[in-house]
């Protein structure tokens, strides 16, 4: 906690009638953590600052006396009631993260504030919880000296031959107070020329109301006078701002080192009793008002994080930092003068011996004459006195760095700093016990001012890069009146000259610099710019070579050299095509050939060079029409990715089985650290040649990680995908060997909607191609921050994590040169499952409907083969008719490995079911697996219901949810016979709430006819209750389209973006539609709005849609529609479709459709499979409807 403490010897009344005193200044400690500082530590009561790790995190405004409800963490809600918290704010307004995310805490005084500090540090999102320093006077008596000697000792007189300062220089007095109407500081008082006087308007927008002439800090007015100020009560700040700046040369009073600066006086004590109310408002208001100079006669021995993080921001600013070292005689940190970016200013006597109460040792930058100083005081506008202490030190020094900007004012704090300590008298000789331990010394004005360039050379040219035998034209940039210059040119025509803005010929080819030696009257300055002009001629090369398909596109890489704009013209052998004004290297030209074709360069410019072209790149075309498409996401067996942690303690540890792959940069007990992560799939089986159609990497946020998740700062978290060049091993490498990475074809992320946002489908296609086409320097991608700074993060599932439905997924559809004569995919085999084959052994009963629904739910049992779910919706487990679903967990060869059923008497399903339940009449997967019941009884008779069940890895049930009439927070309106349930289908984040969405099928919905059907949009929370819905249906969801009586539209598929607007789509059944025929059957393609309604839709059936026809009457073209991707490789998804009445070789066979989809929703071809088709030679039955 920093004490202020002014030590006010004996006042003695001179012939002036003024008082002597003099000031110690002392901090003491702030609190970080709780057990690093003594409980007795002084500190403002019921107050503390609090710094959480980012400025919206979970600490909110909360106020009870102005009735301010928190929202926030449950954990703080109960601090907050515990300690008797009454109010949260953000003290700090200025534009820095920390700061913003520094909170006030007020609490009941009477509580264990070391307590509250321990209990508030463990929250996760604090990053320290600390005391607020308090400041208090002591006054202590003094002795008369002479007047005003230490202004000769410093050579004040000689500096001000060479500058007297400058009124646009500004130094801001945090003090006590200041008397602005003394006589030798009110000509010199800052004016806020930006703020109407007495109007009650903060004029110039700075956060303070009529700030005129500085501010009352302590209050929270206008007024930074003392309040019944005497000579020896709220003087302090008086006498310190006439060191700094009283006005010189008027005849009244004393000269101040400063002489025509201007005095920013900002209070920060309240009364005259000694103590100093939150002087970090009082810097805060200095830093807001653009003070050039900050100087603070107050310390103590105590470190605080909030402060350091205020004088870093200041210091970023450009503002000059100058504080008091303290007057204990010792050689102990004191604060705020021991803080990073501040001068520390120690006190001489009038013999250049320190000072008997200064401080000293390594913390010491300089000192600077500092007892028995001569200067205002506040008991009357005409009252002068001596004072002694570190604290009258500071404000000389303060006034001398005014000089220094007055007379250069682009220095920075740092250049000043070194300017202002190089400049200092060695007194080590006076002090043989303080060697070494006074800083730089004694301060100099005159040398001070002398190291400062009062001249500054600069120049600049029209062009830095040209071609041989141009001209450059170079103009004079130096400041403070130059009146001559010699100039060098190596290289150039002339090679010098002495004209302000010569014009100098190149005519040979090379890399040179320019001298320039620029002089005033008072002083020269040369300035060296190396490599500064470049002579010659551009250049550039052409790469690519790849294969694609027919009808696909490649990009051409272009490499240049020179200086923009470019100008290049390239041939591909038939054609010269010319692009100009090309600004960036490397340079993409995409082309789309239907035949190989060799590109090549056939020149390159830049502003009017010619240059030179090289290299070749060769496109492949492949002319297949059979596409392969496959999907790879396995699991911890034969996963490959790897958690890279840059935290300094971790470089060389390995994390290849961590649940998490994060792209990150925090902060572990203060110490920063990065992490990365790498992930490989096995692509050894695309044949080399082959050309990727569409690669799309899915990434899926984990949910039961303890990390923090996705961070919510804007643009924070954007983050990049690139390709791995060398090869890593993911149970040994670790961030300190981590592999090289190519930036060819990288990918970003963007920033992240929510913190638990999944991130499907990112197009990896280049790089995917990439990695095919260069095997031997592929391997797998690195993920990580564009922006490596805390506090980022963007949280993602391994292979390793326990929800197989979270690993990271690779679709690819892919061109083989191999196959390019096959005309149309082929079945290249089947595996029935069944009471008699397939390895399944379950014990299927007559009757059963064992496989009326079934879907594919990913690896669960994590073996690295994808798992089923299967519908027996009249399975007898229990009751009639029941139902059940058997989870079976698959070989590669499709036979049946292991399975659980899952009923009303296995698996762990509490349910409960009735009879005729029919329970697994539709599965599907969205992240956990939907089951419905759709003649569940729930309200009235078959009304319908669907189950979430959360498994467990053998397959059983870890938790259920039902969704009914009367259950799961389903708040639509469902009546007998609704049969709500009898299709199912995930639809992905509709919402973009971070959690899977559910569409339902109701099958016998009535809305503007009997039995025409609807589809249930159910947004959902990540416990299986239904947050929100929609209906869609012949009166409802904006759906346009003409439904009949008994269309039945209701069978349900989520085909993800169809349209390509960002938004999933989803495919409807309507069995019973008769286009064409009686009960022939139709599919409707839904465009839907995130909040679940229709934009726009396309019916398909044997009439419309550009179907190409062969369906009958009664096929019941519908009755099953699944999303099976992008098919065809077209970069459309495409649709599988059930007919399960077909006739193709006999009797309600049933048929499939493969749909390839347009974006609009209509058909562009068709493939169907039967009995009769698709190499499936006549496995069917009679009625088996497939």
């Amino acid at each position: 906690m920093l004490q202020f403490i002014q030590r006010n010897h004996l006042m003695r009344t001179t012939s002036a009638g003024v008082l002597l005193t003099t000031f110690l200044l002392t901090v003491s400690p702030a609190i970080e953590l709780a057990a690093q500082h003594p409980r007795d530590v002084p500190a403002v009561p019921g107050q503390l600052f609090v710094k959480v790790n980012a400025p919206s995190g979970s600490i909110f405004d909360f106020d009870t006396s102005d009735n301010v409800n928190f929202i926030g963490d449950p954990a703080l809600e109960t601090i907050i009631k515990k300690f008797g918290i009454h109010k949260i704010s953000r003290p700090f307004h200025l534009n820095d993260e920390k700061l913003k995310s520094t909170y006030l805490v007020e609490f009941s005084p009477n509580m264990d504030h070391q307590y509250l500090i321990a209990t508030l540090s463990a929250l996760d999102y604090v990053d320290y919880a600390e005391q607020v320093p308090a400041y208090n006077l002591v006054l202590t008596p003094n002795d008369l000296n002479s007047n005003q000697w230490h202004l000769p000792q410093i050579m004040a007189e000689q500096a001000w031959d060479l500058t007297t300062g400058s009124s646009n220089v500004v130094v801001a007095i945090v003090d006590d107070a200041v008397l602005t109407s003394h006589e030798d500081l009110a000509p010199v008082i800052w004016t806020n020329t930006g703020e109407i006087p007495g109007n009650g308007i903060d004029d110039e927008a700075n956060g303070y109301i009529d700030d005129v002439n500085g501010w009352d800090a302590a209050n929270g007015d206008n007024d930074p006078n003392p309040d019944g100020p005497t000579n020896s009560y709220f003087t302090h700040g008086t006498h310190c701002a006439g060191i700094t700046g009283a006005a010189t040369n008027n005849s009244i009073g004393i000269a101040s080192i400063g002489y025509n600066i201007q005095i920013m006086p900002v209070k920060t004590a309240s009364t005259g009793n000694g103590t100093l109310v939150a002087p970090y408002l009082g810097v805060q208001y200095a830093i807001a008002n653009d003070a050039d100079i900050i100087s603070m006669s107050w310390g103590g021995s105590g470190y605080s994080n909030t402060y350091q993080n205020l004088f870093n921001f200041a210091h970023n600013q450009g503002i000059v930092l100058i504080a008091a070292a303290g007057n204990s005689n010792s050689s102990v940190l004191f604060y705020p003068a021991s803080y990073n970016h501040m001068i520390s200013v120690g006190a001489t006597n009038s013999s250049d011996q320190k000072a008997w109460f200064s401080n000293y040792g390594d913390s010491i930058d300089v000192m600077a004459p500092g007892k028995d100083i001569w200067s205002c005081l506040a008991g009357s506008n005409t009252s002068y006195g001596y004072m002694s202490g570190t604290s009258m030190a500071c404000p000389l020094v303060s006034g001398l760095a005014a000089l220094m900007l007055s007379r250069d004012p682009s220095l920075s704090p740092d250049e000043l700093e070194a300017c202002l300590e190089s400049s200092c008298d060695n007194i080590d000789g006076l002090n043989p016990s303080y060697v070494g331990q006074m800083g730089a010394g004694r301060i100099n004005a005159y040398e001070a001012l002398a190291c400062l360039k009062p001249i500054s050379a600069d120049f600049s040219a029209d062009f830095t890069t040209v071609c041989p035998g141009d001209t450059v034209q170079f103009t004079d940039l130096t400041t403070n009146n130059p009146i001559a210059w010699q100039w060098s040119f190596p290289g150039g025509f002339p090679s010098s000259s002495t004209a302000q803005n010569p014009a100098v010929i190149y005519n040979a080819s090379g890399i040179y610099p320019v001298m320039l030696i620029a002089t005033n009257a008072d002083s020269v300055d040369t300035i060296i710019k190396s490599n500064y002009i470049t002579v010659g001629t551009p250049s550039a090369t052409i790469s690519g070579s790849t294969n694609i398909a027919l009808g696909y596109s490649a990009n051409l890489r272009i490499d240049l050299t020179g200086a923009p704009n470019w100008s290049i013209t390239y041939s591909d052998g038939t054609v010269n095509t010319t692009i100009n004004n090309i600004t960036n290297s490397p340079f993409f030209i995409n082309v789309s050939p239907t035949v190989n074709t060799t590109y090549t360069l056939v020149s390159v410019s830049d502003n009017g060079c010619i240059g030179t072209v090289a290299d070749s790149a060769t496109i492949t075309v492949i002319s297949s029409l059979d596409t392969t498409c496959f999907k790879l996401q396995p699991g911890a067996a034969l996963g490959n990715d790897v958690l890279l942690n840059g935290r300094p303690s971790q470089v060389n540890n390995n994390f290849g089985t961590h649940p998490d792959i994060l792209a990150a940069a925090w902060t572990y007990g203060g110490i920063p650290g990065n992490l990365r992560c790498l992930l490989d799939f096995d692509l050894s089986s695309i044949p080399g040649g082959s050309a990727i159609i569409s690669a799309d990497l899915s990434l899926f946020y984990n949910p039961t990680s303890g990390n923090a998740g996705h961070s919510s700062l804007s643009g924070s978290n954007v983050s990049l995908l690139s390709r791995v060049t060398s090869t890593w091993d993911e149970m040994t490498v670790t961030w300190n060997t981590q592999p090289s990475v190519t930036a060819l074809n990288e990918v970003i992320l963007p920033q992240s909607i929510t913190t638990t946002q999944d991130y499907p489908n990112i197009d990896v296609t280049a790089m995917v191609q990439d990695m095919v086409d260069n095997p031997a320097t592929s391997f797998g991608f690195r993920f990580k921050l564009i922006t490596e700074s805390y506090y980022r993060s963007m949280l993602f599932a391994s292979s390793d994590n326990a929800d197989s439905t979270n690993w990271p997924m690779l679709e690819i559809c892919y061109v083989s040169p191999s196959n390019s004569n096959s005309p149309c995919p082929t079945l290249s085999g089947f595996q029935k499952i069944s009471d008699t084959q397939g390895n399944f052994t379950g014990g299927l009963n007559l009757d059963d409907v064992f496989g009326y629904a079934a879907c594919d739910i990913g690896d669960l049992d994590q073996d690295g083969v994808p798992d089923i779910a299967v519908g027996a919706h009249q399975d007898g487990d229990g009751g009639f008719q029941r139902g059940a679903v058997w989870i079976i967990f698959l070989n590669p060869d499709g036979t049946s490995k292991a399975y659980q059923k899952i009923s009303s008497t296995q698996g762990g399903f509490v349910g409960p079911l009735s009879n005729s339940d029919k329970f697994a009449s539709s599965v599907c997967n969205m992240g956990d697996i939907a089951v419905s019941a759709h003649l569940d009884d729930d309200g009235s008779t078959d009304r319908g219901a669907v189950y979430i069940l959360f498994l467990n890895s053998n397959g059983t049930v870890k938790s259920e949810q039902k969704i009914s009439s009367t259950q799961g927070g389903f708040g639509g309106s469902l009546i007998s016979g609704d049969r709500f349930g009898l299709f199912l289908s995930a639809i992905g984040d509709l919402d973009g709430d971070g959690v899977n969405d559910l569409s339902v099928g109701e099958y016998g919905d009535n809305d503007g006819g009997t039995n025409r059907g609807a589809v249930w949009i159910l947004f959902m929370n990540s416990n299986g209750t239904v947050k929100s819905e929609q209906k869609i249906s012949d009166l409802q969801g904006n759906f346009t389209g003409v439904l009949d009586n008994v269309d039945r539209f209701a069978g349900v598929a989520g085909i993800g973006d169809l349209n390509k607007d960002g938004i999933f789509d989803l495919a409807v059944g309507a069995e019973y539609d008769d286009d064409g025929g009686t009960n022939t059957g139709a599919v409707w393609i839904l465009f839907l709005d995130t909040n679940g309604t229709v934009l726009s839709h396309q019916k398909i059936s044997s009439t419309q849609g550009n179907f190409p026809g062969g369906l009958d009457a009664g096929d019941q073209l519908g009755r099953g529609v699944y999303g099976i991707g992008d098919w065809d490789g077209d970069g459309v998804r495409d649709i599988m479709v059930g007919a399960p009445s077909d006739d193709d070789g006999g009797a309600d066979k049933g048929a499939a459709w493969i749909m390839y989809l347009n974006t609009d929703g209509t058909v562009k071809d068709t493939l169907k499979i039967s009995d009769i088709t698709f190499n499936f030679n006549g496995q069917l039955g009679n009625t088996d409807r497939f």
